[in-house]
């Protein structure tokens, strides 16, 4: 986590591999409709 205290923000990154398998479990899951996947941490 990276804090930044010029703008008072916090970034927070995810790992480019724990991003790529989300996108993964998220096409290995996919149906008819609108499904909202939030692929981040917290």
């Amino acid at each position: 986590m990276i804090i930044h205290s010029r703008w008072d923000r916090v970034r927070d990154y995810i790992h480019v591999m724990d991003l790529a398998e989300g996108h993964v479990a998220a096409l290995d899951n996919l149906t008819e409709g609108v499904h909202i996947y939030i692929l981040g941490t917290g």
